[in-house]
């Protein structure tokens, strides 16, 4: 899973601290979603996502690489063997 939550937070025009302070989570927490070195819980996403009023689905994704990566017993398409 990845994130596009700092561009959206910059778009809004909204800090990572008033993001911080709204949701009443730690700094390192919402560090760590702007790196995507972690991402928020679902609830979170729900309420990142009316703070900012921008769609999850705008903010948060699936990666296609995680997608394949997920599914190593299928051979690459395209590829002579």
């Amino acid at each position: 899973m990845r994130n596009r939550l700092a561009e959206a937070l910059e778009q809004a025009k909204i800090s990572p601290a008033a993001l911080r302070d709204h949701l009443n989570v730690d700094r390192s927490n919402v560090y760590r979603w702007l790196t995507n070195d972690t991402q928020p819980s679902d609830l979170n996403k729900k309420r990142i996502s009316k703070f900012l009023n921008v769609p999850i689905g705008d903010i948060f994704f699936q990666n296609d690489d995680v997608r394949c990566a997920s599914n190593n017993d299928q051979a690459p398409t395209g590829t002579d063997g």
